[in-house]
């Protein structure tokens, strides 16, 4: 029974890579947030910031083509508490 459950899991997941979506845009969307007279690209992935000239990247004044930062992004730690020497 548990054959046929992986089975059928590998047989879907094959299927919608095959069949899925190919455009990046669909996975990469990002909105760029103008307030007052700075403008800023921030993306679902948790990046700030653009780095490549074609976003704004913490853009002051607004349109100007003046970027303040090149990429930022949010990062997320944990410290692993270890019992012995082994982990």
């Amino acid at each position: 029974m548990k054959r046929i459950a992986i089975i059928t899991l590998i047989l879907i997941a094959t299927i919608i890579a095959l069949f899925g979506q190919d455009d990046e845009r669909a996975f990469n969307q990002s909105v760029i947030h103008e307030m007052g007279n700075m403008s800023l690209r921030v993306s679902n992935y948790g990046f700030l910031g653009a780095g490549d000239g074609v976003f704004p990247s913490l853009e002051w004044p607004a349109n100007s083509e003046v970027d303040y930062l090149k990429y930022g992004t949010i990062w997320i730690g944990a410290k692993k508490r270890r019992r012995d020497e082994t982990g």
